[in-house]
């Protein structure tokens, strides 16, 4: 299971909006007690499903244009 788990509002250098999508992966691990879910790894994308890379807490990159990203104040 693939849940949305944050929304970051950014700008690139050139002055436009972008809202990055962060997701996380949830590993179903079912025990005799009932269904239990871990927490797995993070990605990051667009609503038009490009790739964002993480740099840092107030920096991330669209790897396909390779435009830089920072976090709006």
């Amino acid at each position: 299971m693939i849940k949305l788990v944050c929304e970051h509002s950014m700008q690139s250098d050139d002055g436009r909006s972008y809202v990055v999508h962060e997701y996380q992966e949830f590993i179903h691990a079912g025990t005799k007690d009932g269904d239990d879910w871990i927490p797995g790894m993070k990605f990051l994308e667009l609503a038009d499903g490009s790739k964002v890379n993480y740099i840092d807490d107030n920096t991330f990159k669209i790897v396909r244009f390779d435009t830089t990203l920072r976090r709006l104040a």
